[in-house]
C-alpha cells in the first residue's frame, strides 16, 4: 500500500467513525446533565422484568457477581414510592433538590434511557443492618428520577432471603 493509499484509507476509516458517532446515540444523554425538572422531556418509566437482565441493577456488574451476591434470587415487587422513601435509611434518600448532587451522569442516562422508550432494571431495595430500615443497594439514581416526576408507584426488586422482613417494613408492597 503507497502512502497515499494508506492515507485514502485512514480517511476513509475516519469518515466512518465519524458517521458512526453521528449514527450512535452514545454520549445523547449529556443534554440532559443539570437541566431543570420542570425542563425535562415527557417519558414513560418502563421497567425491565426479565431477570436475564436483573444484574443491572446493580450498576452492570457482570451476571456471575450477581449471583454471588444474591444466591437465592430476587423477586420483583410494586410499592408506593411515598411508602418506600418513609422507611428510607438516610443515606438512601435524595430530595428533588439534591438530584444533580451526585451521579448526573447516571441520573441523565435514565432519564435518556426512558425518553428512548427503553426498559431499566428495577433497584434493589435490602433491609438495613438496623433491621428497621430499608436501603437502595442498586437504582438510586433511577429512583431519584421517579421521585422527580412524581412516579406514585415502582417496581423493585428484593432479594428472597429477605421477602419476610421487608414485607414487614413495606405496607404497600405487592409481590408480582
Amino acid at each position: 500500500m503507497t502512502n497515499k493509499e494508506k492515507k485514502e484509507y485512514e480517511k476513509q476509516l475516519l469518515d466512518q467513525l465519524d458517521q458512526t458517532k453521528k449514527n450512535s446515540d452514545f454520549d445523547s444523554y449529556k443534554k440532559y446533565i443539570g437541566l431543570d425538572i420542570k425542563d425535562w422531556p415527557k417519558f414513560k418509566i418502563d421497567w425491565d422484568h426479565d431477570p436475564n437482565n436483573f444484574y443491572y441493577a446493580l450498576d452492570s456488574r457482570d451476571p456471575n457477581h450477581f449471583k454471588n451476591e444474591y444466591p437465592k434470587g430476587v423477586s420483583l415487587a410494586t410499592v408506593k414510592l411515598e411508602d418506600l422513601d418513609t422507611q428510607l435509611n438516610s443515606n438512601s434518600r435524595r430530595t428533588n433538590e439534591e438530584i444533580w448532587d451526585t451521579g448526573d451522569t447516571s441520573v441523565a442516562s435514565s432519564i435518556n434511557h426512558w425518553v428512548k422508550g427503553k426498559k431499566m432494571t428495577p433497584p434493589i431495595i435490602e433491609v438495613h443492618k438496623n433491621g428497621t430500615e430499608l436501603v437502595i443497594s442498586g437504582g438510586n439514581h433511577r429512583l431519584a428520577v421517579c421521585r422527580a416526576i412524581n412516579e406514585s408507584i415502582v417496581t423493585i426488586l428484593v432479594p428472597n432471603d429477605q421477602k419476610k422482613k421487608v414485607s414487614k417494613i413495606l405496607k404497600t408492597l405487592d409481590w408480582i
